[in-house]
């Protein structure tokens, strides 16, 4: 499987409720067991379930990532927002994944959004990606777009 972004995402994403500059994205990391379902993976609280465990240098829920930029290619057109990589260092234990779900922590449906927390894309692993104690786990290529 490779990078895919939620069908709801780009819904929300024209219609101006998920904004990559004003809203705080988070990144969460996804056990083994998870299996992305780009059609119904809406919320955060979706996922969760699959989330690795809090500890060993990882805490639940992910961390705020930054927006780097926004890039248009008329060559092959796409628009795409470009995120900055985040790391998670192991302590005290080995960290492992199988990738990363992005996501909108700011979105809430009280606020007419159709989703809260909602998923913004998978960011795959390709397999098992692990840290030794003291060794990071690294997330790039987070860049949702749309063709």
């Amino acid at each position: 499987m490779s990078n895919q972004m939620t069908n709801a995402a780009k819904g929300m994403l024209l219609k101006g409720q998920i904004n990559y500059a004003a809203h705080t994205m988070k990144i969460a990391l996804m056990n083994s067991s998870f299996v992305f379902d780009r059609d119904n993976h809406h919320s955060y609280n979706d996922v969760a379930a699959y989330e690795i465990a809090n500890a060993n240098g990882y805490i639940t829920k992910g961390k705020v990532i930054t927006l780097d930029h926004i890039e248009v290619d008329n060559t092959q057109d796409f628009a795409v927002a470009k995120f900055l990589s985040v790391a998670w260092t192991a302590t005290g234990g080995v960290l492992a994944a199988s990738g990363a779900i992005l996501y909108d922590d700011s979105t809430d449906t009280s606020n007419d959004d159709d989703y809260t927390k909602a998923v913004i894309m998978w960011v795959d692993g390709n397999g098992t990606i692990s840290a030794a104690n003291g060794a990071s786990i690294t997330i790039s290529d987070i860049a949702p777009g749309i063709k």
